[in-house]
């Protein structure tokens, strides 16, 4: 559960009326798959899409993919704010 501790980190909910990181800029409340895996490598990236199915099936994010093969997008999902399972 490595990449939703991430994306707390970088996201906020629609709901979370702080919306700021540490350097008090406003986080965004969607993310791009592509430049959350850019810069890794083709295994670590296909783990943090199996890590991102699981989170979308136990409602702790929500993906959206506009076209085949083209960029996900990822929001917070209902469950966002809870703690994940261990």
């Amino acid at each position: 559960v490595r990449v939703f501790g991430i994306l707390k980190r970088q996201m906020r909910s629609e709901d979370d009326e702080e919306g700021a990181d540490e350097e008090g800029e406003e986080k965004p409340t969607e993310l791009s798959y592509n430049k959350l895996s850019s810069g890794c490598s083709r295994r670590t990236a296909a783990g943090v899409f199996f890590e991102m199915l699981q989170l979308k099936t136990w409602d702790y994010v929500e993906l959206d993919q506009e076209k085949d093969y083209g960029d996900i997008t990822v929001r917070p999902g209902a469950r966002f704010t809870e703690d994940p399972p261990n």
